[in-house]
């Protein structure tokens, strides 16, 4: 099996592609692929039966996924929908650097300066832009490079 439990993937299913499927496991029947619609009749699916895998990401992956992939409403599957609903959740927007000279990275890999201390509020910079004036809340800061 490709992934662990929990992964969500496009597959060929029993020679259906592109199914969306999701990697399962109980105690009983070992790990599986279960597909929120049923292919040839069956929603459960051995490995042997699912080829041409690709993984999806977590920004892939959407709320109807989840969803439809879970919706036997089986109590291991509910672990897995809340698993996978975590997942999906962007790290905390670290706290804001006070020092002159700070650098954070925003969602998009762009980076921001903080070019006065911490008593002046709208005190960082794009770095690449050079948009000024703007307050750490108006930025979706995920990473501190230099605190």
């Amino acid at each position: 099996m490709i992934g662990t439990p929990g992964t969500i993937a496009t597959a060929t299913v029993r020679g259906r592609p592109s199914v969306r499927v999701m990697a399962t496991s109980d105690g009983d029947t070992g790990t599986a692929w279960m597909s929120a619609t049923p292919v040839k009749s069956f929603t459960w699916h051995p490995d042997e039966l699912v080829t041409d895998v690709v993984v999806l990401t977590a920004a892939e992956v959407t709320a109807a996924d989840l969803a439809a992939l879970t919706n036997t409403g089986g109590a291991t599957l509910l672990a897995l929908r809340d698993k996978l609903a975590a997942a999906q959740l962007p790290p905390p927007k670290p706290a804001e650097p006070l020092e002159r000279g700070s650098v954070v990275l925003d969602v998009d890999g762009r980076r921001w300066v903080r070019v006065a201390g911490p008593a002046v509020g709208r005190a960082w910079v794009q770095f690449e832009t050079r948009q000024v004036g703007i307050a750490y809340d108006e930025i979706n800061a995920v990473q501190i490079v230099q605190p």
